[in-house]
């Protein structure tokens, strides 16, 4: 089992708006079709990811994630989930649970820095993607100081995408 991420980016740096949305909802071509996230998602077993990414999910006009069962990190969640989603507030009995639920299959993580962060610490974060959007924020989150800068990253992959968009593809090292 692999655990990959891919997270987008302004050109300035900052993976959330000002107000903290993420930043893919300023960019006017915005297309997670086009942008190859349903192609990324259909070569993967399960979705991982942090309440605060989760939890608008349960109020969009679509589930998301189609058929994929969703491991969320967190607590104090809605007891009305849909039942393929496994919710645990302890990182590791939640990554012990995808090694046993997934075995050989690819895990999307979907989330900020924090969620990212608390799986880089604990070794099993293989591939960090980061998609550069075309557009300047100002400000917002930045990866860092949440994600350790004594993260360790190879280069393995460049992909241009539509709009401008490029996504860079890092191997995490530990």
């Amino acid at each position: 089992m692999r655990i990959l991420t891919r997270m987008c980016t302004s050109l300035d740096g900052f993976v959330t708006t000002p107000d903290g949305r993420p930043v893919q909802v300023d960019y006017p071509a915005w297309d997670p079709e086009e942008l190859g996230f349903y192609e990324l998602q259909s070569l993967c077993g399960a979705v991982l990811m942090g309440r605060t990414t989760f939890e608008p999910a349960l109020y969009a006009p679509f589930w998301p994630w189609g058929d994929l069962p969703v491991y969320v990190l967190g607590s104090q969640l809605r007891s009305d989930l849909p039942a393929e989603v496994v919710v645990d507030s302890d990182p590791v009995r939640l990554y012990e649970r995808l090694l046993d639920d997934c075995q050989d299959a690819d895990v999307h993580l979907v989330g900020g820095p924090l969620t990212v962060e608390t799986y880089r610490r604990l070794g099993v974060l293989d591939e960090l993607r980061l998609m550069v959007l075309p557009v300047l924020t100002g400000a917002g989150r930045q990866l860092t100081p949440d994600i350790g800068t004594d993260a360790v990253l190879s280069l393995i992959g460049i992909r241009d995408w539509p709009g401008g968009v490029t996504e860079l593809a890092y191997e995490v090292e530990y």
